[in-house]
């Protein structure tokens, strides 16, 4: 489900609750674009993260 697919979002205010940094995705700077590229770059390269952030994201989902 696309509920269960890792994020990569801007580490503010009202966003970064949609995922916890390094548990169902990742957070950066508001306007660093070298570290969002940096940050889709790693969950692209890193199969294990990206697995691990699945799975955080659809047990949050499902727990409430």
């Amino acid at each position: 489900a696309a509920c269960a697919l890792p994020v990569v979002t801007v580490d503010v205010p009202g966003l970064k609750e949609i995922a916890r940094n390094n548990r169902e995705g990742l957070l950066y700077p508001e306007g660093n674009l070298n570290a969002l590229q940096a940050a889709i770059l790693r969950l692209v390269d890193d199969h294990a993260l990206a697995q691990r952030a699945r799975r955080a994201r659809r047990r949050r989902r499902t727990s409430g």
